[in-house]
């Protein structure tokens, strides 16, 4: 084994990784950013297994510029779409249980981007 393939890195995550395992960048700022993010603007659900965005135009002008250089919704969307993050769609069964507050909300599901257990991004391929 060649030298360099030994040595470990220690991302943001406090991860420990080898060389040819790191961490996409992308999926390390958007873990980072919906942990820091406004819970009025996106967080995690409360059991952790995906994140909701709750203010897309927010969302898009205040907390993807702050991680990425655009402002893009469609873009970001269609990024997590490549890591095989799937949108999960609200669609209330009877017309009583329409919710107009969190309607327009907008959730991602991976089995692998769980809040509180960095470790498991590892498993998120392109």
């Amino acid at each position: 084994m060649v030298e360099d393939e030994k040595k470990v890195c220690k991302g943001e995550l406090g991860l420990v990784c080898s060389k040819q395992h790191q961490l996409p960048m992308f999926l390390s700022k958007t873990y980072h950013m919906i942990d820091r993010c406004d819970p009025e603007i996106a967080t995690w659900s409360p059991q952790g297994d995906n994140f909701v965005v709750k203010n897309v135009e927010k969302f898009s002008s205040e907390v993807l510029p702050m991680y990425f250089k655009h402002s893009n919704f469609s873009s970001f969307a269609r990024q997590l779409n490549f890591y095989g993050f799937r949108k999960l769609k609200a669609e209330p069964i009877l017309t009583a249980d329409y919710d107009a507050r969190t309607a327009s909300f907008v959730r991602f599901y991976h089995s692998k981007f769980q809040k509180d257990k960095p470790d498991l991004l590892h498993g998120i391929r392109r």
